[in-house]
């Protein structure tokens, strides 16, 4: 045993960081880049010393330090985030160097010369890798401990498969300052644990309000006033007429955890196929996917969806095998209506889901007369004929929902990979247009009007190639709407979008701001409405929507319920609840949003931003207008 005298083992709190888009910034200027490197680990350092802990290395780009106390650790990596914070205030956005951090507190090896290994260490740098750019994730253990004993708040994100480490590991978020990231849509893997605590923002909201009108807000119940809330101990949602029915996510039962996107996408493709079915109500895979990881009873999850139906199942795909086993079980009787098991090639792997959708719609008693042949022929499409092709577009999916400039670009390359080995493969070119979008929405690329172009060009190829494909239709209707807004060729595209599958929650969205900006924002609340529905755990970009509709029907109590639940207040949020609290002539809270535009935008003007909304008719754009200016805003 000679060999292990140098060395020991104990419990520790481990932080790891690195800095996001390291090797981007090292191109664009290598000594400046080291020089702010340099700088920022001064900060780690005292921040490490100040709370009892040690730097163990500092490798490359990264920082690595360990502690006896978690609590430490963690109060450590949140004031580090503060400074870097302020830091990064007065650089130009691209010049900023912003470190993700990880803390975990688990079993290390630690040699006599300070030196720590173990899957302690391997858990933190992942936590790390899953943290947003300047934002902090803790790991279950970590939580434990500090739950209760500082005064930061914590986000739990669900069970993640890591790289290399046995278990599934569950991650919490530190809830800081977000980074300057749009929350449009999660992937998949981020959906696990996003669920919306809609009853608790309800409450903040009201005593953030304060007076008169939180009293106002504070009675009134049900999705017109504040969609999603639901009050007291009833279930929030009630079953449709129709069948209805969530898919949760199936279960990843393959040796190898990096098949854990590949049985993600198999759950997509079932609710997409089933989404087809205008006699069926399908929750949407945002909120089905925040139960993932989860142990969670049938009737729990039917109850807080709304829904009478459940399936739940899993996949194994091992080398060229591909076995699915799947359940739809009755919440109202605990009874399985039929249990189903598939065993086929991967080649197969599309087969299987339209055998697994077909047999569901059976067993839900939705007959052969009731449904439309074209509808039983989308359900039934393959996306693609090469597997090979659809690995690239799911990369692509992962990339682009991480909402940085490096990864937007990994997107559109993957996206290209996959129409290069299927140039027919119409989602992709949907996917194309989706990142060629953002580029231009954040002006990623050096042309915006290139990406506005090459956007259209990739959506209007992808409804060319596919036209009964909904989500197609649905992104040319974003691009008609949110680049050029033309409001009437958009509203034709989310109508088609709709026709083709029913149950498509984001297009109720986008369909309902558009005709709010063509005029007719009592329709577009309604259709909002019915997104909410289909998809009761949306993410924030559903609030934020929904509180620009609120204003423009004049319905400003509703939308300062909304705009506030918003968790990225970022500044057109801002500018429609400074807008809102004037109207409702909440004059403090409308002048305190006001000053922090004006702190972001010093040269902000109210005109300009109400030409910017792209309001179809006068008397809206003045309408928004008149709320900025009666907020202080300058005109």
């Amino acid at each position: 045993m000679a060999d292990r005298d140098d060395r020991r083992r104990r419990l520790a709190a481990i932080l790891s960081a690195d800095v996001a888009g390291y090797s981007r910034l090292m191109g664009q200027d290598e000594n400046a880049t080291i020089t702010a490197l340099n700088e920022c680990r001064a900060i780690f350092r005292d921040k490490i010393e100040t709370h009892r802990g040690r730097v163990v290395d500092t490798a490359g780009d990264s920082v690595l330090a360990v502690f006896d106390s978690v609590v430490e650790a963690v109060q450590c990596a949140t004031e580090v985030q503060t400074e870097l914070g302020a830091r990064n205030e007065d650089l130009p956005e691209d010049r900023r160097m912003l470190f993700r951090i990880g803390v975990n507190l688990g079993d290390v090896v630690e040699q006599d010369d300070g030196t720590i290994y173990g899957d302690g260490v391997n858990v933190a740098a992942r936590l790390e890798s899953l943290a947003e750019p300047g934002g902090v994730c803790l790991s279950g253990s970590a939580h434990e401990q500090v739950e209760g004993k500082t005064d930061l708040g914590f986000d739990n994100i669900g069970e993640h498969e890591v790289k290399n480490i046995a278990r599934p590991v569950s991650v919490y978020r530190v809830r800081t300052e977000p980074a300057s990231t749009p929350n449009r849509q999660a992937s998949a893997p981020r959906r696990r644990a996003q669920r919306v605590l809609v009853a608790v923002a309800a409450g903040l909201v009201i005593l953030a309000l304060g007076g008169g009108v939180a009293w106002q807000l504070a009675q009134r119940t049900g999705p017109e006033s504040a969609p999603g809330v639901a009050s007291g101990d009833e279930p929030a949602l009630e079953p449709p007429a129709k069948p209805s029915i969530a898919v949760l996510p199936f279960k990843n039962l393959s040796t190898d955890a990096a098949q854990e996107y590949f049985v993600d996408a198999f759950t997509e493709e079932i609710i997409t196929a089933l989404s087809q079915f205008r006699n069926l109500f399908v929750i949407a895979s945002n909120s089905v996917f925040t139960y993932k990881g989860q142990a969670v009873k049938v009737d729990q999850v039917a109850r807080e969806l709304g829904v009478q139906y459940v399936l739940e199942g899993s996949v194994q795909k091992e080398g060229e095998r591909l076995r699915v086993a799947a359940q739809l079980v009755d919440a109202n009787t605990g009874h399985h209506v039929w249990a189903e098991s598939f065993d086929r090639g991967t080649g197969d792997f599309f087969a299987v889901r339209d055998e697994l959708t077909q047999t569901i719609v059976s067993g839900l008693a939705v007959r052969e007369g009731a449904l439309e042949r074209a509808e039983r022929e989308r359900a039934r499409r393959k996306p693609t004929e090469s597997l090979k092709a659809y690995d690239y577009y799911l990369l692509g999916n992962e990339y682009a929902e991480r909402y940085t400039k490096e990864d937007n670009l990994l997107a559109r390359q993957s996206y290209q990979k996959a129409t290069g080995l299927d140039p027919r493969f119409a989602r992709a070119y949907s996917g194309l247009a989706y990142a060629h979008y953002f580029d231009w929405k954040f002006e990623w690329r050096e042309s915006p009007s290139l990406s506005a172009d090459l956007a259209f060009e990739s959506a209007r190829k992808a409804v060319a190639l596919d036209p009964l494909d909904a989500t197609n239709h649905w992104w040319l209707g974003v691009l008609y709407s949110s680049v050029t807004m033309q409001h009437e060729e958009a509203l034709a595209e989310y109508e088609k979008a709709i026709a083709l599958n029913p149950n498509h929650a984001d297009t109720y969205l986008d369909w309902g701001w558009s005709l709010a900006r063509a005029g007719r924002a009592e329709e577009g609340i309604e259709m909002m409405l019915k997104g909410v529905r289909l998809n009761p755990n949306y993410l924030d970009w559903y609030d934020w929507l929904m509180g620009m509709v609120y204003y423009t029907a004049h319905r400003y109590e509703e939308a300062i319920v909304a705009l506030r639940k918003v968790k990225d207040l970022n500044l057109e949020t801002r500018r429609y609840l400074a807008a809102s609290y004037a109207r409702q002539g909440l004059e403090t809270e409308a002048q305190a949003v006001a000053a922090e535009i004006l702190h972001a935008e010093p040269e902000f003007s109210s005109a300009f931003w109400a030409r910017k909304r792209g309001y179809k008719n006068q008397v809206d754009e003045d309408h928004y207008f008149d709320g900025l200016r009666a907020a202080g805003l300058p005109e």
